[in-house]
């Protein structure tokens, strides 16, 4: 039978306001307003946002991290005698970013050959499994950045839960009784909490093994949930403001649009020989901000009068953007069952937007992936001008393949649909970004 034991006094008060902007890091002025048709070169200084020294928030920056108070430390490392107190140092160690708190809860593979009995070489493969897993697992609370720029504000995000201790075993594996020795316990468990909004995370630790002097380490390494994961991949951790039209990498405010004109192949023809249709403008008709992420809602409005705009919604966060139905819209303050409804659906795009990445549904690029993004980058030539650093983006349709070229700041500036009912090609003539 497991004990509960609540984990007290481990961080410190995520209460009070937000800190004052930083001076040294100022919002960077947009690089353009509008653009009216006849452009034949794209603005100056468009493709300067893909470096992240222009922009301390900008990407491919992940070091925007949100952060209310300054970091506090682990008071006291060391050997745990309590196995409860081992699986503290070890949500503690996992917040902070601080491998030097994993020392005491890793075995080295004399300590694990003489604790478990196991033959030596045994023990130098489970100990440097246990090892990989450990530093895999850091990854997982902080993917992508390295040891020295890692920051301390995740923790002030975050409150202890709950420890549970598995059921306590004797070291061959069986059930302690009340009056034997436990040398191990497996399937314990240690819960966090995000404030907000609120949700709570799991992490779990298959096995806990006493050493030869007493003290608690890890025998096989901890797993956190798939929700964490997927909360830390949508960037739903990074500062809101990467969402604002100063920083993001497709500028989503109310008032901005982006027409295009839209051309259908004739027969037997190149593109030279496009006939003209139609064309429409893209606007974005409202925003709202739910704090870590946004719901967009845009209107895409024909150039006929007698046509009929057409309503769409996206949901967006600093990482990904997906499209957003009617139940995703009414669900926009369940964190819960966005970061599941996120597991499932393939994102239109994922920032940062690099060459040779590709996705598919819930954008792991594992499985079968669906979004690829072109190892080069090109030239996308236009009415609005000529694009250079451009990546195009394809995607399967119905019955053929859908290519969008996409500019760092401003979106996407060309489509061409091949194969399918509606072969086309949509080309920005011109667009407007409002701060």
């Amino acid at each position: 039978m497991g004990c509960v034991l609540v984990l007290l006094a481990l961080f410190g008060c995520a209460c009070g306001g937000e800190p004052p902007p930083s001076e040294a890091q100022p919002l960077r002025p947009l690089l353009y307003t509008e653009a009216p048709a006849g452009h034949t070169v794209a603005p100056s200084g468009l493709e300067a946002w893909t470096d992240p020294a222009e922009d301390p928030l900008a990407w491919p920056s992940n070091v925007a991290e949100t952060a209310r108070h300054p970091a506090r430390r682990w008071a006291a490392p060391g050997p745990s005698a309590h196995p409860a107190d081992a699986l503290s140092a070890l949500l503690m160690a996992l917040l902070h970013q601080d491998p030097a708190l994993l020392d005491d809860l890793l075995f080295d593979a004399e300590g694990l050959r003489v604790a478990a009995r196991m033959p030596a070489d045994a023990a130098q493969r489970e100990a440097q499994a246990i090892r990989d897993g450990m530093s895999a697992l850091l990854t997982a609370f902080h993917p992508g950045l390295p040891t020295q720029a890692r920051p301390e504000g995740l923790v002030h995000q975050l409150a202890p839960g709950q420890v549970e201790l598995g059921v306590g075993r004797r070291l061959d594996g069986r059930p302690a009784r009340p009056d034997e020795e436990v040398a191990m316990h497996w399937g314990s468990t240690i819960t966090f909490h995000l404030l907000d909004p609120p949700h709570t995370f799991t992490l779990r630790v298959p096995r806990l093994l006493k050493d030869a002097s007493g003290h608690w380490r890890l025998q096989a390494p901890p797993a956190v949930d798939h929700a964490w994961t997927q909360f830390r991949e949508l960037g739903l951790h990074l500062q809101p403001r990467l969402l604002d039209a100063e920083h993001a990498p497709w500028p989503l405010s109310v008032g901005s649009f982006w027409h295009f004109r839209v051309r259908v192949p004739v027969p037997g023809v190149d593109d030279v020989g496009l006939r003209p249709q139609e064309g429409y403008r893209l606007e974005v008709a409202r925003v709202e901000d739910h704090g870590r992420h946004r719901l967009v809602r845009l209107v895409r409005r024909p150039d006929s009068p007698l046509a009929q705009p057409r309503i769409e919604h996206w949901w967006v966060t600093p990482r990904r953007i997906y499209t957003c139905p009617r139940d995703c819209q009414r669900r926009m303050q369940d964190l819960g069952w966005l970061l599941t409804y996120a597991s499932q659906q393939t994102p239109l795009v994922i920032f940062p937007l690099e060459p040779g990445t590709s996705w598919g549904a819930g954008g792991r690029s594992a499985g079968t992936l669906t979004h690829r993004v072109h190892h080069e980058a090109q030239t996308a030539e236009t009415p609005a001008g000529v694009f250079q650093q451009t990546l195009v983006l394809t995607l399967p349709t119905a019955a053929g393949r859908e290519e969008r070229a996409f500019v760092q700041g401003l979106g996407m500036v060309r489509t061409r649909v091949t194969g399918g009912p509606t072969p086309r090609i949509e080309e920005l003539t011109s667009w407007r970004i409002l701060p």
